[in-house]
């Protein structure tokens, strides 16, 4: 059976849904082609447009091997998946076909359709044979290495990740999330990203979970910053390593006074007769950063009461149940 190569140009998308709550979304599609199984799988990926939010371009040259006989059948499609690129997962846009069949052409086929007819108001390339490509920055992805299980967080993680974190963070959440990343070699900065592996939430730039594909998951101990984990009912802990990304974002703090600062890293809770300071608008059950008095991050916990009810608290009183501190990296060494 006779292979041909299929050369496609992956223009642009219109008037996208937006799935983003905080920012502007970062688009890319991932091109696919079905209706033979007698070929192997073949996917690609357009690089992530970051400007052009619900209306993205790409401009991305694509190749695919078919065979003559199902292409001259009208049995082959191209099938169109959109991704939203985010921090805590990419999420699916839409999806669909391009809305006529891929066709072996004994001679140069017609012109492409225009924007406005094609599926997702422009995303519609058909099979052409116009002069070779020319390369654009972009990406088309290996598959991961086999062994590995890193993946980003489903929808039920990502409330429970975000949740947790919002608790601590409140609206700074955003500058979590839209953080720009300056590691790897492409001059423009990326992003960072969540990611599962194992029970594990690591906080990584997009360019070492990349590199991280190479490695299988017996052999990678640990990339980026693990800042919590999911317990086996499925319950998410912050763990002590997310203590500088809580601290820089801190909705709600607490200053330790000196002589109560070792009471903390042993474990214990926060007492009214430790405060040195805490800020307004704490309510109960916030999360809540525990720093000593020169601004340096000791752990946290969740506030035992508001700001009101710490006031007029008697000197015993908890302020702040301990969750984490800093003293665990001597007193748990192994765990972490």
């Amino acid at each position: 059976m006779e292979q041909r190569t299929l050369d496609i140009n992956v223009i642009s998308a219109k008037d996208l849904k937006d799935v983003n709550i905080f920012s502007k979304m970062d688009v890319y599609a991932v091109v696919s082609i079905s209706g033979d199984s007698q070929l192997p799988k073949q996917k690609t990926r357009t690089h992530v447009d970051r400007e052009g939010g619900t209306n993205p371009t790409w401009n991305f040259p694509a190749k695919f091997t078919i065979y003559e006989t199902p292409a001259q059948q009208n049995r082959l499609n191209l099938v169109f998946k959109l991704r939203c690129d985010r921090a805590l997962g990419d999420k699916d846009i839409g999806r669909g076909k391009a809305d006529q069949p891929v066709t072996a052409y004994p001679a140069p086929p017609p012109p492409m359709v225009g924007p406005s007819s094609a599926p997702y108001g422009g995303l519609g390339p058909y099979p052409t044979a116009p002069p070779p490509p020319q390369p654009v920055a972009g990406y088309a992805y290996p598959p991961p290495h086999p062994g590995i299980k890193m993946r980003p967080l489903d929808e039920t993680e990502t409330d429970a990740v975000f949740r947790k974190l919002y608790s601590f963070t409140g609206h700074n959440l955003k500058n979590i999330v839209e953080n720009p990343s300056h590691e790897g070699p492409d001059p423009s900065p990326g992003r960072y990203c969540f990611r599962l592996h194992k029970n594990k939430v690591y906080y990584v730039s997009e360019s070492l979970v990349k590199r991280a594909t190479n490695i299988s998951r017996k052999n990678l101990a640990s990339l980026g910053t693990c800042i919590g984990k999911f317990t086996h009912g499925g319950n998410f802990h912050l763990t002590i390593q997310a203590l500088n990304l809580l601290a820089a974002n801190a909705k709600h703090k607490v200053w330790l006074k000196p002589t109560s600062e070792m009471s903390f890293l042993y474990g214990n809770h926060v007492l009214k007769g430790g405060l040195g300071r805490i800020t307004d608008s704490i309510s109960k059950n916030d999360g809540v950063v525990v720093f000593s008095m020169s601004d340096v991050p000791l752990g946290f916990g969740s506030a035992a009461r508001s700001t009101q009810d710490c006031r007029k608290l008697d000197p015993n009183g908890i302020v702040v149940h301990h969750q984490a501190d800093i003293g665990e990296y001597l007193r748990m060494e192994d765990e972490l």
